[in-house]
Protein backbone atom coordinates (compact mmCIF):
# COMPACT_ATOMS: atom_id res chain seq x y z
CA UNK A 1 0.00 0.00 0.00
CA UNK A 2 2.77 2.49 0.86
CA UNK A 3 3.89 1.72 -3.10
CA UNK A 4 1.12 2.58 -4.29
CA UNK A 5 0.72 5.79 -2.18
CA UNK A 6 4.15 6.51 -3.03
CA UNK A 7 3.57 6.51 -6.58
CA UNK A 8 -0.19 7.80 -6.73
CA UNK A 9 -1.95 4.83 -7.53
CA UNK A 10 -5.36 3.81 -6.25
CA UNK A 11 -6.52 1.21 -3.98
CA UNK A 12 -8.40 -1.11 -2.26
CA UNK A 13 -8.42 -3.49 0.38
CA UNK A 14 -10.89 -6.18 0.36
CA UNK A 15 -11.69 -8.81 2.76
CA UNK A 16 -12.47 -12.62 2.73
CA UNK A 17 -13.68 -14.18 5.46
CA UNK A 18 -13.85 -17.58 6.01
CA UNK A 19 -17.00 -19.66 7.25
CA UNK A 20 -15.08 -22.72 8.27
CA UNK A 21 -11.16 -21.67 8.50
CA UNK A 22 -8.94 -24.18 9.73
CA UNK A 23 -9.74 -24.69 13.76
CA UNK A 24 -5.69 -24.64 15.02
CA UNK A 25 -5.22 -21.28 16.59
CA UNK A 26 -2.29 -21.81 19.15
CA UNK A 27 -3.22 -18.95 21.39
CA UNK A 28 -4.75 -16.77 18.48
CA UNK A 29 -7.53 -15.74 17.03
CA UNK A 30 -8.95 -18.00 14.14
CA UNK A 31 -7.14 -17.30 10.57
CA UNK A 32 -10.62 -16.47 9.40
CA UNK A 33 -9.90 -13.76 7.03
CA UNK A 34 -8.01 -12.96 3.98
CA UNK A 35 -7.19 -9.55 2.68
CA UNK A 36 -7.14 -8.90 -1.37
CA UNK A 37 -5.08 -5.41 -2.26
CA UNK A 38 -6.50 -4.46 -5.31
CA UNK A 39 -3.75 -1.81 -7.44
CA UNK A 40 -4.71 0.20 -9.94
CA UNK A 41 -3.76 3.71 -11.99
CA UNK A 42 -5.56 6.65 -10.83
CA UNK A 43 -7.51 7.22 -14.40
CA UNK A 44 -7.31 3.18 -15.17
CA UNK A 45 -10.85 1.75 -15.69
CA UNK A 46 -13.69 0.79 -12.83
CA UNK A 47 -17.08 -0.47 -13.73
CA UNK A 48 -20.25 1.56 -13.68
CA UNK A 49 -22.28 -1.73 -13.57
CA UNK A 50 -25.70 -2.06 -11.61
CA UNK A 51 -24.56 -5.15 -9.86
CA UNK A 52 -23.73 -3.54 -6.32
CA UNK A 53 -23.05 -6.92 -5.26
CA UNK A 54 -19.80 -6.89 -7.32
CA UNK A 55 -18.94 -3.97 -5.80
CA UNK A 56 -18.72 -4.94 -2.31
CA UNK A 57 -15.26 -4.93 -0.34
CA UNK A 58 -16.61 -8.07 2.19
CA UNK A 59 -16.84 -11.52 0.75
CA UNK A 60 -18.06 -14.49 2.95
CA UNK A 61 -16.63 -17.79 1.55
CA UNK A 62 -16.68 -21.11 2.44
CA UNK A 63 -13.30 -23.22 2.37
CA UNK A 64 -13.35 -26.27 0.59
CA UNK A 65 -10.34 -28.94 0.84
CA UNK A 66 -9.07 -27.89 -2.71
CA UNK A 67 -5.59 -28.38 -4.95
CA UNK A 68 -3.96 -25.17 -3.14
CA UNK A 69 -4.39 -24.31 1.15
CA UNK A 70 -5.75 -20.87 -0.26
CA UNK A 71 -7.35 -21.39 -3.30
CA UNK A 72 -9.65 -18.31 -3.49
CA UNK A 73 -13.84 -19.08 -4.60
CA UNK A 74 -13.24 -18.42 -8.57
CA UNK A 75 -16.85 -16.30 -8.33
CA UNK A 76 -15.25 -14.04 -5.54
CA UNK A 77 -11.75 -13.51 -8.21
CA UNK A 78 -14.27 -13.25 -11.01
CA UNK A 79 -15.93 -10.02 -9.35
CA UNK A 80 -12.88 -8.81 -8.86
CA UNK A 81 -12.04 -8.53 -12.17
CA UNK A 82 -15.55 -7.65 -13.75
CA UNK A 83 -15.17 -4.20 -11.67
CA UNK A 84 -11.37 -3.78 -12.75
CA UNK A 85 -11.27 -4.71 -15.91
CA UNK A 86 -12.73 -4.60 -19.25
CA UNK A 87 -12.86 -7.92 -21.73
CA UNK A 88 -9.05 -7.66 -23.19
CA UNK A 89 -7.53 -6.26 -20.37
CA UNK A 90 -4.20 -8.05 -19.05
CA UNK A 91 -4.28 -9.09 -15.06
CA UNK A 92 -1.39 -9.80 -13.34
CA UNK A 93 -1.29 -11.99 -10.48
CA UNK A 94 1.88 -12.43 -8.78
CA UNK A 95 1.16 -14.85 -6.72
CA UNK A 96 -0.89 -17.72 -9.01
CA UNK A 97 -1.01 -20.54 -6.79
CA UNK A 98 -3.62 -23.12 -8.32
CA UNK A 99 -4.50 -20.65 -11.59
CA UNK A 100 -7.79 -19.50 -10.30
CA UNK A 101 -7.24 -15.52 -10.88
CA UNK A 102 -5.91 -17.79 -14.34
CA UNK A 103 -9.13 -19.44 -15.02
CA UNK A 104 -11.96 -16.58 -14.02
CA UNK A 105 -9.36 -14.20 -16.60
CA UNK A 106 -10.07 -17.16 -19.44
CA UNK A 107 -13.46 -17.30 -18.60
CA UNK A 108 -14.23 -13.21 -18.83
CA UNK A 109 -12.20 -12.83 -21.72
CA UNK A 110 -8.67 -11.37 -20.32
CA UNK A 111 -5.45 -11.95 -20.59
CA UNK A 112 -3.40 -12.55 -17.47
CA UNK A 113 0.16 -13.38 -16.23
CA UNK A 114 0.61 -15.49 -13.52
CA UNK A 115 4.01 -15.34 -11.30
CA UNK A 116 4.42 -18.33 -9.01
CA UNK A 117 7.79 -20.20 -7.05
CA UNK A 118 6.35 -23.08 -6.40
CA UNK A 119 6.95 -25.47 -9.11
CA UNK A 120 4.08 -27.89 -7.54
CA UNK A 121 1.74 -25.11 -7.81
CA UNK A 122 2.85 -24.29 -11.18
CA UNK A 123 1.97 -27.62 -12.45
CA UNK A 124 -1.33 -27.61 -10.81
CA UNK A 125 -2.12 -24.04 -12.56
CA UNK A 126 -1.03 -25.42 -15.48
CA UNK A 127 -3.21 -28.77 -15.57
CA UNK A 128 -6.23 -26.69 -14.53
CA UNK A 129 -5.76 -24.01 -17.16
CA UNK A 130 -4.89 -26.52 -19.79
CA UNK A 131 -8.80 -27.91 -19.84
CA UNK A 132 -9.70 -24.84 -20.82
CA UNK A 133 -7.11 -23.03 -23.26
CA UNK A 134 -4.76 -26.24 -24.23
CA UNK A 135 -2.80 -23.99 -26.94
CA UNK A 136 -1.79 -21.80 -23.76
CA UNK A 137 2.08 -21.57 -23.09
CA UNK A 138 3.37 -21.76 -19.44
CA UNK A 139 7.01 -21.55 -18.60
Amino acid sequence: MSFARKNGYKYDILVMAKSNPIPAHNNHYLSDLEYVIMIREAKTYFSNHKNLDDFRKFYLTNCKKREHPAQKDIGIIQKFIRVSSREGDLILDPFLGSGTTALACLELNRHFIGIEISSEYCEIAKNRISKIQPQLVCH
